[in-house]
């Protein structure tokens, strides 16, 4: 699909997009933004979806120490949340963080 003509004329680019609150692989449009899945990726965005269902949940926020803490369930190894993995942490908004799970490479 990537470098197919979308119907605007644009060229459609492999790119991580939002769809319905989720970062998930697709193809989009260089001129109109015009988003277009792959059967594949389409699958996998309704496994992600499934997934979100059943892993959504609030949690308090604790004191470790001098540190704040929260304790994520376990379910979400799945996605990389496993013990000794590294968790990057960004600020997106005033009440909004973004957590990226990565494999500790030194084991």
């Amino acid at each position: 699909m990537e470098g197919m003509k979308c119907n605007c004329g644009g060229i459609m680019k492999k790119d991580k997009v939002i769809f319905e609150g989720l970062i998930v692989d697709g193809f989009k449009c260089s001129e109109c933004a015009n988003i277009s899945f792959t059967p594949e990726q389409t699958e996998e965005i309704l496994k992600l979806k499934e997934f979100s269902k059943k892993t959504d949940t609030q949690r308090r926020i604790i004191t470790l120490g001098h540190s704040l803490g929260m304790t994520i369930p376990k379910k979400l190894g799945k996605i990389g949340a496993k013990v000794g993995a590294k968790a990057k942490i960004k600020v997106l908004g005033k009440n909004t963080v973004q957590i990226n799970f990565e494999e500790d490479k030194k084991k």
